[in-house]
């Protein structure tokens, strides 16, 4: 019989454990007692329910994790594992705001990291979903045109020859939306939702903004105005062609920056303040101290960073992470690089199944799983009667049902 307590401890690391629910007879009778005596008992529902998890009990894993939940909402490891059971129950939603706790979770913890990398894996296999629906459903979409104050930023086209400012157009328009998003009148669209557009349609960089692609692609995917442009750079200087198109068919006004290469951040700064000028918007004192902020000065460090984003726009999270990190080194106040490094990292360990995760998990060198360790000495007190167990009253459970449980909102994403 395989004892579960060694999934907490590394010296029994190197088991791999049954997925056959018969082979855990023992610890899930123990668990069920434990339950019995003590109804207010989360910790063990949480193990009964990983047990089940584990074992390809399903619908019995959610249901004992959904319990254990309702009694304490704070334990990281209950909210990991039921966010892997509401995946397998088919409740996506469910787990990707599950996963957003990770905000919430200390980050000593291992699960503070499985939790932000899953939550991304999914939100960004949802973005791609939602982007192949669109498209499918594209001849039968009807209603209004979508709002002037909807924006979305496409990456600049590069017009040279010298390779290694190819990916710069990127790094800017990540820039340009993440300081159009600071503005409170304007919805911006999310980066992410407007390169899997583009890589979907399968767009040559010169038909991102020409006057029968934006259109289209803004009506897709919500936008009432589509920012966009070409870039060069000749004898260290670079200058930007960009134009605002608006799906109401107006002429669109075209906005031209230049400055030294090495002030590619004031450029873009000039360039983001002309576009809000042109969107016919009024900045608050605190939005335009914002705007103004700038995320590096060091212009190897945001080339590196925007070779990241090409690199994750393709799918390669570990070319991502190195270039990010490459990025932080050169300007650890690159605080943009820091964060999308330790994103990308913990995206690129929770890829796969829920069962491949699970399986990984529980075969580490030190596997962050089940406390039952101390979960066995509270057993022994309970039994002996040496210590005070609270029982059903002395707690105040939420509510039964996941989907009422007050979840807090997913943190705002700024990519």
């Amino acid at each position: 019989m395989l004892i579960v307590g060694c999934l907490f401890l590394s010296a029994c690391a190197s088991i791999r454990y049954s997925e056959n629910l018969e082979d855990y007879d023992s610890e899930v009778a123990d668990l069920q007692a434990r339950i019995s005596k003590n109804p207010a008992d989360a910790n063990a529902m949480r193990d009964l329910g990983v047990i089940y998890l584990r074992t390809h009990n399903d619908a019995r894993a959610f249901e004992q994790l959904q319990r254990a939940y309702a009694l304490d909402s704070t334990d990281p490891a209950t909210m990991y594992y039921l966010g892997m059971a509401s995946e397998m129950v088919g409740k996506r939603d469910t787990a990707i705001r599950l996963y957003g706790h990770y905000i919430d979770v200390p980050s000593s913890s291992d699960f503070r990291s499985k939790m932000q990398g899953r939550q991304a894996v999914l939100e960004k296999d949802q973005v791609h979903a939602e982007v192949r629906a669109l498209l499918a459903n594209e001849a039968t979409m009807t209603g209004n045109e979508p709002s002037a104050k909807v924006v979305a930023v496409f990456p600049l086209t590069y017009h040279g020859g010298d390779e290694q400012y190819q990916t710069i157009g990127r790094g800017l328009g990540e820039m340009l939306t993440v300081d159009l998003a600071n503005v409170s009148q304007l919805k911006v669209v999310e980066r992410i939702r407007v390169q899997t557009l583009l890589d979907e349609l399968k767009l040559a960089e010169s038909q991102f903004v020409d006057s029968s692609t934006a259109p289209r692609v803004g009506r897709l995917i919500g936008a009432g105005r589509v920012v966009g442009g070409s870039y060069s750079v000749m004898n260290k200087k670079l200058s930007v062609d960009a134009a605002i198109v608006d799906l109401a068919n107006q002429s669109p006004p075209t906005l031209n920056e230049s400055d030294a290469l090495t002030n590619f951040f004031r450029l873009e700064k000039q360039l983001a303040f002309s576009v809000i000028r042109e969107l016919g918007v009024e900045l608050t004192p605190e939005e335009r101290e914002t705007i103004e902020r700038i995320p590096t000065k060091n212009l190897q460090a945001f080339l590196a960073y925007s070779r990241g984003l090409e690199r994750e726009d393709a799918g390669d999270l570990k070319g991502a992470a190195s270039r990010y990190q490459q990025a932080g080194k050169m300007d650890p106040t690159f605080e943009a690089a820091t964060s999308r490094a330790e994103t990308v990292e913990t995206m690129s360990d929770a890829m796969g199944t829920p069962q491949m995760l699970l399986s990984a998990s529980f075969a580490s060198v030190s596997p962050p799983s089940l406390d039952l360790v101390g979960d066995r000495i509270q057993t022994m007190n309970t039994n002996l009667g040496s210590s005070f167990v609270p029982g059903q009253d002395a707690r105040t459970p939420t509510r039964d049902g996941l989907g009422e449980l007050p979840l807090p909102p997913r943190p705002p994403d700024n990519r």
